[in-house]
């Protein structure tokens, strides 16, 4: 899961109720389906308010009854409502303003989208595409993976569609590693005793495959950087961090401050940076990419990379 535009992330997996073994969604990127409806239905409760309406009951009748399923599905899990949507949109009245500036491009941008579904295909060939929900949250920047598809809230990135596209193919990529090692198997991993390099590869897995393989702009994973200006302290300290099994600095830390002014969740960069060196090494660069949607023993893939600091 992942929060945004700071990429914060948490480690709650994306199905957590009953799910079939193989959903029922599209293989064909032509398909890939971007569901805006609860945009659409925001604007037009955002166009209700004024000073004289009482704000949380406009919200509530206009935009939350009206909720899409991947919606009521947000809700369920993040408790979104309308109290807390109504203080965010009074802290942050400019970032809610301009969200409909961006639905009034929504076309283009489902377009683009299908163009990005078609590149993924051609790297990952036996994708399926759930749909990705568009969802106008409190401002809590959050994108999450469903049975129903990809839940991904707009208000703090409508200024920053290439930073939108990039968070949508990570959670598509987490639904394929889920149907690629079986999602029971993908479950168990978050319960997992010790599973903290699991943990760094899955997500640096997905960084991967969206910063490097798809979009091919790891440029824009600031991350990335951020952990390249330290990587041989820092790859000093995950060894010592890993026997002990201390994930905090790695993957749970949410404020700079308590991660010793640290960039926050360098696990995902140095997940990325093992990845990256298995399938560099790799003669056959698709089995590879199976393999990395399929982690099933961390400490061995980390072997296998053979990930050197220079």
């Amino acid at each position: 899961m992942k929060y945004f535009p700071l990429i914060i992330f948490t480690l709650t997996f994306l199905f957590t109720d009953q799910i079939i073994a193989q959903p029922n969604y599209p293989e064909n990127a032509n398909e890939a389906k971007i569901i805006s409806l609860d945009i659409k239905n925001f604007i037009e409760a955002f166009d209700a308010l004024s000073s004289n309406t009482d704000s949380i009951q406009v919200l509530q009748k206009l935009y939350f009854d009206n909720a899409s399923i991947g919606m009521t599905e947000y809700i369920r899990r993040f408790n979104l409502n309308s109290e807390s949507l109504t203080k965010a949109i009074q802290k942050h009245p400019n970032k809610y303003l301009k969200i409909k500036e961006f639905y009034s491009q929504i076309s283009a941008f489902k377009t683009n989208y299908i163009e990005e579904m078609k590149v993924y295909k051609r790297i990952l060939p036996k994708t399926l595409f759930p749909p990705t929900y568009l969802i106008v949250g409190d401002y809590s920047g959050i994108a999450n993976g469903s049975k129903f598809g990809q839940l991904v809230t707009i208000e703090r990135a409508t200024d920053n569609l290439e930073k939108l596209y990039n968070i949508i193919i990570h959670e598509l990529t987490h639904f394929q590693q889920a149907l690629s090692m079986g999602i029971d198997k993908y479950i168990s991993t978050y319960g997992k005793k010790d599973n903290m390099l699991d943990l760094i590869l899955r997500e640096g897995g997905a960084e991967f495959i969206t910063y490097k393989l798809i979009r091919q702009n790891k440029n824009q994973f600031k991350r990335l950087k951020d952990y390249e200006k330290n990587e041989a302290e820092l790859w000093e300290k995950f060894k010592i961090d890993l026997k002990k099994q201390d994930k905090s600095f790695w993957l749970t830390i949410f404020s700079k401050e308590d991660n010793k002014e640290y960039p926050m969740f360098l696990g995902y960069p140095l997940g990325y940076k093992i990845v990256a060196a298995y399938y560099n090494q790799a003669e056959n660069k698709n089995k590879a990419i199976d393999e990395i949607l399929n982690i099933t023993d961390a400490s061995e893939f980390l072997k296998k990379s053979n990930y050197k600091v220079n």
